[in-house]
């Protein structure tokens, strides 16, 4: 039976624990759902005659480091002696990394505490046969979920080389679902085409977002604009018609909303300022009684500040 927050006596009775974990990835292609790799666990050990454990689940956590609640409250518990051996499914489910598994199996004896895979009874890690199996097994998890991820960037790849979407719409445009592709929005399309005329006309990014808040058009999903995602507009190259495919480009014309011209004039604009950067250039600033002026853009400091917080100009003292 699953054991609550009591404590038994372990000198009485065995109290083993139970590991379970799954990505969301492995759970939709493989079907080992967290339920499937427990009730493979619970009948092995009901045929041991084992009543007692403690169960540790880490739903939707991939195996590439050991940052897991469950995997870490395990690892507390075992230096606590709450259980005598642990149970799991298949070695993989503690780590896919060889160095990390093996770094939990030494964890484990120190602890004097034996690790179980009901799938892979061969490996006894407490000899050196079985040390020398528990590597190799963990060289093949890791070489598998390294192969994994290279299909899934391929398989990206290949989509957006077909010119199909992954992810959600940026702000201008709008996802066909029928499609997969993108399209432009008519709308939010404009107040794209806005930001960068504006940003060349006014120069700096606190003033384009102001401008679009005063004059109360807003962005997607937030209230108001704020420096962050008016610079990410600034910066998306996609507006220009062109899609990153990793290191290559693949114009796609029916998506483009501004000039490459005007791009690459905010690119520049954005650089000069860059090179205007407190780490780079300090500008002098006129004083006043209560605070300054930015001698850069004129912005009101007050003499608490550090730095103009219109354009990001060290202030000078």
């Amino acid at each position: 039976m699953e054991m609550s927050q009591g404590s038994i006596d372990l000198r009485k009775e065995k109290v083993v624990a139970i590991y379970v974990r799954v990505s969301t990835q492995e759970q939709a292609k493989h079907g080992h759902s967290l339920e499937a790799q427990y009730d493979a666990i619970k009948a092995h050990l009901k045929k041991l005659g084992i009543k007692f454990y403690r169960i540790y689940r880490d739903p939707g956590f991939s195996a590439k480091d050991l940052h897991r609640p469950a995997l870490q409250k395990l690892l507390s518990d075992a230096s606590n002696h709450k259980f005598i051996e642990v149970y799991v499914w298949r070695f993989d489910r503690l780590s896919r990394k060889t160095i990390d598994l093996l770094e939990i199996v030494e964890y484990f004896k120190a602890c004097e505490i034996i690790l179980k895979s009901i799938t892979e009874p061969f490996v006894d890690w407490t000899t050196p046969m079985g040390d020398c199996l528990l590597g190799i097994l963990g060289s093949f998890s890791q070489m598998e979920r390294q192969t994994l991820i290279s299909r899934v960037k391929l398989g990206i790849q290949r989509k957006r080389e077909q010119g199909l979407w992954l992810g959600t719409a940026p702000f201008g445009y709008t996802y066909n679902e029928k499609t997969k592709t993108l399209i432009i929005n008519s709308k939010e399309s404009k107040a794209v085409t806005l930001i960068f005329e504006k940003y060349l006309e006014l120069g700096t990014i606190s003033a384009v977002k102001n401008h679009l808040n005063d004059n109360n058009i807003k962005p997607r999903i937030a209230q108001k604009w704020g420096l962050s995602s008016v610079g990410g507009v600034l910066s998306r190259k996609l507006y220009t018609g062109t899609i990153q495919i990793g290191d290559t480009e693949r114009e796609d014309e029916p998506l483009r909303i501004i000039p490459d011209e005007l791009f690459q004039e905010c690119q520049i604009q954005r650089q000069e300022q860059r090179n205007l950067s407190p780490k780079l250039k300090e500008v002098p600033i006129t004083y006043e009684k209560e605070g300054c002026f930015c001698y850069h853009c004129g912005w009101f400091c007050s003499v608490e500040m550090t730095f103009c917080k219109n354009c990001g100009t060290r202030v000078q003292t």
